[in-house]
């Protein structure tokens, strides 16, 4: 049987490869094109007009990053990803002839700090400090994240690497003009201002980084892999003696040596006009300055010769890390690279190593591509057997590594990893962000798009020959080998300064800002909604599906959404961990594997809260094998004790991994104040129990799922009645199942204010979250939602956001936002949080309780919230293949059609006492949980007491072992 099967596939995959290669890359040809050209300035320009898009998304990249920076000035391009957010001398300013004589005398004694300790120091700090509060009466720092969402901008950010900076968002195509003119106007003369506060939050993110040992582990790969480069000697959130001694002088030399026009790129990809964007961009960033800019100029890599080991005590477990250095993105040999790297390990954990955690050979095992300009490197990490030593683990990895080279194992699994690469390789190029950035990698490598689009062809001609002479040219001898034992991460001491909070102006506006507002509020139209009726809906008996046709490509996705989850049958949790390990009655899972492989079929399980979903995505003709072999799957199920081993050891790591997170545990522990037991965390299985637990009750788990009521998602080719015969033909699903009534989730109720407390003396930063508790809602109050939650929490503009981080940097990481219902008859809530330094928690937290006891009011601030809330309905329109999840999503929530449409127009006439109003009937005068996860000694217990009841907790009553 297994050899019929064998050939089948083997002469169903030369056709199905070719169509694969060929049929979806002309049917994307028309989205892909892009036009490049170059301003007489020197800054290149990528345009990609899609017209299936209904957004933007824009970039710009600067080609500097931390290895353009010098050894005694560390961290300047971090610096400028936070500093390029605080406007210009025309952009957050009101007066900058009056501001900039503070600025001046700022940046002057910075450079005399770092020469400076003990009482002088302080002197200095307290001089800077009261610079800033008399810069801070003209200064708007947060106009310009305002601007941004005012255009309908989201996803607003950027990132600093080794290599390149960049800077992006979403937005509407209708404020193309706008958002190219702000873009540009943040890169001309910038202003560093509130730069004091902006460190203690640059502070925050530093104590974070030092909390969470994977930076120390990947921290120390870059120095195994580069020790006589850039990439191995500093990180790029800067040296800590450098952190400590800033200099606003040094940050400007790089700003004006780096962030220049012929050092930068723009990209814009989506729906948009390319004509009027080209004639927006050459009036608004020719006006960048140019500089004829000269590269530096770096060695090339030398690769390590031999093993190159090196020993830390960092992790909550011993680990043992592979370091092999390989070739960079679009390099010639990296298409033979990535598809060694897949056969290796994968996603569908269909790789040679991807087995040994399998049979239990490891505990845990995970790869990661580190891909950096000069030279990128494959790491593999692994958590041994208990019976195997750190030696006895890396020499089965290097062996099974050798394996590859079997004549007989490539030629079965070849073209079966050929395939999913290609397939990825579209699917990737239907997001927008992710299409930019690749292009954004050729300008980079200074590589054409049209090379780039060659990677599928380049992938098909990969033969088995190429893969052993990449085996023996990059996997053999030549590597590094990182140890870790059990152990803490070393934390660099980065103290509280005593400083008093520096105001922002919050209703004012620059006459940028007010010239741009002003042309905004005469341009809002009729906004763009999901029309339910884009999806055709079906039934099997009482199971309902919906499709949509996809006009993009040839690949389907597919959802089977089972309406049972982790709150109703907790099992569940282990039964779909198997799915994945797991044989059938017909074929072993090597084979299973094999299968969906050889038909480029993705088959991915989640569980949730009310639902088990099944993705599977691939190419269109092969959905019906798909289907047959998830069907076999779930009907004929084989666990075996080796499987339900493996299961039980990942899980267990787990655990212990979680236990050395402070983010995990501080989460777990605001989702014990809300649900009580009734957490993910507290119902799931002992650990014991999944091991005792016999083959035959996981295969009857397995086996029942398909009995459960269904929601089918589609998005392909096929009409909902080829659909709807494909589904009954080949998958056994009950056609007269009753609809499912999950279990309806229950929140605390809260009688008086309390405090949850954990300690852990080892951490720097605290976990703190405030819980209250929301009455039940109409579907009418969802624009009110859905404004409060920007106002209130959810962004770069939130009121908490800027009187915590911004006003007072006594936070990182700030949210607060009313946690809607997913289900139309169940209570909502609000939660907020932050994650600051043990020494600033008490301060932050009656910061906090300030801003909760009343609706914080801001005036100045509505019109702004009118255009955001309007302009982000047409930003967030969903892609075409995830419509059908928002309006499954939509209609669990009990709508029957967009909410959005009738959110519109309430934004209109949106008056902050609407929100007021919603905030008053939810949560005025009520009692709130306080959680920390913290270190205790750092608090002020007595304080705290006098909030609430003080309630110290361990970490089982948060956790099942």
């Amino acid at each position: 049987m297994h050899q019929h099967w064998a050939s089948y596939m083997k002469t169903l995959l030369f056709f199905l490869f070719i169509s694969l290669s060929f049929l979806v890359n002309a049917q994307f040809n028309n989205t892909l094109k892009v036009e490049q050209f170059t301003l007489n300035n020197g800054l290149k320009v990528y345009l990609n007009q899609d017209t299936t898009a209904s957004n933007v998304f824009g970039g710009v990249l600067v080609r500097a990053g931390s290895i353009h920076e010098s050894p005694d000035a560390t961290g300047m391009s971090h610096y400028l990803e936070h500093m390029l957010f605080k406007g210009t001398q025309n952009l957050g300013t009101t007066d900058f002839e009056s501001e900039n004589v503070h600025y001046q005398k700022i940046i002057n004694m910075y450079e005399q700090l770092e020469t400076v300790t003990g009482g002088k120091r302080k002197k200095i700090q307290d001089q800077i400090n009261a610079e800033s509060i008399a810069a801070a009466k003209y200064g708007l720092p947060n106009e310009f994240s305002a601007l941004m969402k005012s255009l309908g901008s989201t996803q607003v950010g950027a990132f600093a690497d080794y290599d390149v900076t960049f800077y992006y968002s979403y937005f509407p195509a209708r404020n193309m003009q706008h958002w190219i003119d702000i873009n540009a106007e943040r890169f001309i003369n910038p202003v560093f201002r509130t730069f004091q506060s902006e460190l203690e939050v640059v502070y925050e993110e530093k104590n974070r980084w030092d909390d969470d040992y994977e930076n120390a582990l990947y921290t120390t790969s870059q120095e195994i892999l580069y020790p006589n480069y850039t990439y191995g000697l500093w990180p790029t959130i800067g040296k800590t003696e450098h952190l400590k001694n800033p200099s606003l002088t040094k940050m400007h030399e790089f700003f004006n040596r780096h962030y220049v026009a012929d050092n930068m790129a723009l990209f814009l990809v989506g729906n948009f006009d390319t004509a009027i964007a080209k004639q927006s961009i050459e009036s608004s960033f020719s006006k960048l300055p140019s500089a004829d800019y000269e590269p530096i100029e770096f060695p090339d890599y030398q690769p390590m010769s031999g093993e190159r080991r090196k020993e830390i005590s960092v992790t909550p477990f011993p680990m043992v890390s592979i370091l092999f250095p390989i070739k960079r993105i679009h390099h010639k040999d990296r298409p033979a690279l990535d598809v060694v790297i897949y056969l290796l390990s994968n996603e569908q954990k269909t790789g040679i190593l991807d087995q040994l955690e399998v049979d239990n050979k490891v505990q845990q095992l995970n790869i990661e591509i580190d891909e950096h300009a000069l030279s990128s490197s494959l790491n593999i990490h692994a958590v041994p057997n208990p019976k195997s030593s750190l030696d006895e683990t890396k020499s089965l990895i290097l062996d099974e590594i050798t394996k590859l080279k079997d004549l007989d194992f490539l030629n079965a699994r070849l073209n079966g990893a050929k395939q999913n690469l290609i397939k990825d390789f579209w699917l990737e190029l239907e997001d927008l962000e992710a299409r930019a950035l690749l292009i954004a990698t050729c300008d980079f490598l200074n590589l054409s798009w049209e090379e780039a689009l060659k990677y599928p062809n380049e992938i098909e001609n990969i033969t088995a020959d190429n893969v052993l002479a990449t085996i023996d040219q990059y996997f053999s001898k030549n590597y590094g080998f990182l140890i870790s034992k059990k152990g803490q991460p070393k934390k660099d001491n980065l103290t509280k300064p005593s400083l008093k909070p520096i105001p922002t102006l919050q209703a004012s506006s620059s006459d940028y800002g007010r010239n741009l507002l002003d042309k905004l509020s005469k341009e809002i139209s009729e906004p763009l909604t999901i029309d339910f009726n884009l999806a055709d809906t079906f039934s099997i008996g009482s199971n309902k599906g919906i499709a949509i046709r996809n006009a993009i490509n040839d690949l389907f996705s597919l959802e089977i959404r089972l309406q049972t989850g982790w709150q109703t049958n907790p099992a569940l949790q282990q039964t779909t961990d198997l799915l994945s390990r797991i044989a059938t009655k017909q074929r072993s899972r090597e084979e299973l594997k094999s299968a969906f492989e050889s038909l480029g079929c993705s088959f991915m399980v989640s569980l949730e809260r009310d639902e088990v979903i099944i993705t599977l995505d691939g190419l269109e003709a092969n959905l019906q094998a798909c289907l047959k072999l998830v069907n076999e799957l779930l009907v004929e199920p084989k666990v075996t004790p080796g499987s339900i081993e493996s299961v039980y050891t990942t899980e267990k790591i787990k655990r212990e991994e979680e236990k050395s997170s402070p983010f995990v545990l501080g989460y777990a522990l605001i989702r014990y104040a809300v649900f009580d037991d009734q957490t993910r965390f507290r119902r799931r299985a002992p650990i014991e129990t999944i091991r005792l637990t016999e083959p035959e009750v996981y295969e009857q788990r397995i086996s029942e799922l398909l009995q459960n009521s269904i929601q089918i998602n589609y998005f392909g080719s096929k009409s909902k009645d080829e659909l709807r015969t494909l589904l009954q033909k080949e998958l056994q699903i009950t056609p007269g199942q009753t609809p499912a009534t999950s279990k309806k989730s229950s929140i605390r109720e809260i009688s008086q204010n309390k405090i949850f407390l954990i300690n852990d003396s080892k951490i720097r930063q605290s976990q703190v979250y405030f819980y209250l508790k929301g009455d039940s809602i109409d579907r009418n109050q969802y624009p009110y939602i859905e404004a409060f939650n920007t106002y209130f929490g959810e962004s770069l503009t939130g009121v908490v956001y800027q009187e915590i981080r911004e006003y007072r940097s006594l936070a990182y990481s700030i949210f607060g936002r009313y946690i809607r219902p997913n289900h139309a008859d169940e209570q909502g809530y609000l939660v907020a949080g932050f994650g600051c330094q043990s020494d600033k928690t008490d301060e932050t937290i009656e910061v906090m309780i300030d801003l909760l006891k009343e609706f914080p009011h801001r005036d100045g601030r509505i019109e702004t919230l009118r255009s955001i809330k309007m302009e982000e309905i047409v930003t967030n329109y969903p892609a075409p293949r995830q419509l059908g999840a928002k309006i499954i999503a939509y209609q669990n929530m009990g709508y029957t059609n967009d909410p959005n449409e009738h959110a519109f127009h309430v934004y209109k006439d949106l008056k902050m006492t609407d929100l007021a109003k919603f905030y008053n009937s939810q949560f005025k005068d009520q009692p709130f949980v306080i959680t920390i996860y913290g270190n205790k000694s750092d608090l002020d217990i007595q304080k705290l007491a006098s909030i609430g009841q003080l309630v110290e907790l361990e970490l089982s009553d948060i956790l099942t072992d």
